[in-house]
């Protein structure tokens, strides 16, 4: 993903309760919330606009995600689909 990341040069932010390394490049933010569990998915759907990426394994977070028009992953890259997904949606 780093290398992607870099040679696509396609502006990330990390957020997390604490420090989750994805590597170093000048395209990657990390913002480490402390205030509480929840705090890292409240700021992750506050920052969320249509189109954006999502990599997360919590299922409550994708659907938020999901219900903005944005795309969620879980970390093995296997997409969480909303209820209206249809096999034959373009």
């Amino acid at each position: 993903m780093l290398r992607s990341i870099q040679r696509l040069h396609i502006p990330t932010i990390v957020i997390a309760n604490k420090r989750v390394s994805i590597g170093d490049a000048k395209e990657i933010e990390y913002i480490i919330m402390d205030q509480g569990a929840d705090e890292a998915d409240h700021q992750i759907v506050a920052r969320c606009i249509r189109g954006d990426l999502v990599i997360t394994a919590d299922i409550p977070l994708a659907d938020r995600i999901i219900s903005k028009d944005a795309h969620a992953f879980a970390n093995q890259f296997n997409a969480f689909l909303s209820k209206h997904y249809s096999p034959n949606t373009p």
